[in-house]
């Protein structure tokens, strides 16, 4: 759970009561996130999501003391109405600059055929061949590019081997 994105969605996503919007959490989600992100992300990631307005004012301080450098509060630990919507709404649909990629089925077939003859212990193939079944190739294909553009050496070495086959 390295992404910020994938932290601030998970933080929306728990906080979300659909059939009490706008409620603070409970204790035990609390402790979810704790456990999940630790105390030093969680309030980090609260204090921005409050700052643009998904997050009620006074969840998180950050700065209180040397001693304590953040502190949450409960009580005001909820979603605010664009939170609410934001975590309702079709948020992979609506991000801005999305590019959907179509997977042709035998692009799908060469994935897989990939992975089995990848040099990985099987049981991270039969994790990764069960994960392309379960999520699609279009997750597997969109976790890759991340990957790959994450790390600026082997993005240039693949864009390099791209632009020579391209002649």
């Amino acid at each position: 759970m390295a992404e910020l994105s994938e932290r601030q969605d998970m933080i929306i996503r728990t906080m979300n009561d659909r059939e009490y919007l706008m409620t603070p959490i409970s204790a035990e989600k609390f402790q979810f996130l704790i456990d999940e992100l630790g105390e030093e992300k969680l309030a980090k990631d609260i204090n921005y999501l409050q700052s643009i307005g998904l997050v009620q004012l006074g969840a998180v301080g950050i700065g209180a003391t040397d001693d304590e450098p953040y502190s949450f509060n409960l009580n005001k630990m909820a979603l605010t109405a664009a939170g609410v919507d934001y975590a309702n709404m079709d948020t992979i649909g609506n991000k801005v600059n999305v590019v959907t990629i179509k997977i042709h089925k035998n692009t799908l077939e060469q994935i897989e055929a990939i992975i089995s003859s990848a040099n990985l212990p099987e049981s991270e193939k039969k994790t990764l061949l069960q994960l392309v079944k379960e999520k699609g190739a279009e997750s597997v294909v969109g976790k890759c590019v991340d990957t790959l553009f994450a790390n600026a050496g082997v993005a240039t070495q693949v864009l390099s081997e791209l632009a020579k086959s391209a002649f």
